[in-house]
């Protein structure tokens, strides 16, 4: 399913992050089991697979399955998974005529950057922050500090 594109201004972005957030926090929790369930998984010597019957495997599989129903919700919402591991989103938006991602992150207030839309998959270009645009400084805290650690 490809939902409709939804663009969003900075305003209605920052209060969608009330709506985001949790889904946000979900999907980086379940990544993070994902995660440590691939760490588990042994595989005999000679590199063969195991039984597909393995409880690993299909916990491997449902946590899949959750992942995927979390990306959903945020697609149906017209926002891209950037980081699936920090709870990086992007909401398209226009900035002075040109489309881009605003740019979140799991434990940010606020929207703080943004990032050009591209449409290659799992690229997600380089951070600016918002007050790099005259358009947006009206909306960038004073006590701003900088982009984000690097991924």
């Amino acid at each position: 399913m490809n939902p409709a594109i939804r663009i969003y201004s900075l305003e209605l972005a920052q209060r969608a992050l009330a709506l985001v957030r949790p889904i946000v926090e979900d999907l980086v929790e379940a990544r993070s089991r994902w995660d440590a369930a691939i760490e588990d998984l042994v595989f005999p010597a000679g590199g063969e697979w195991r039984d597909p019957l393995d409880p690993g495997l299909a916990e491997l599989s449902r946590l899949h399955d959750e992942i995927d129903g979390y990306r959903w919700e945020l697609e149906e919402l017209g926002l891209q998974v950037l980081d699936y591991r920090f709870g990086e989103v992007g909401f398209p938006a226009r900035l002075e005529g040109r489309l881009v991602l605003l740019s979140w992150r799991l434990g940010e207030e606020e929207i703080r950057g943004w990032r050009p839309l591209l449409l290659s998959q799992g690229e997600k270009g380089p951070w600016y922050p918002l007050s790099s645009s005259p358009a947006c400084k009206a909306w960038v805290q004073e006590d701003w500090e900088g982009p984000p650690e690097p991924f």
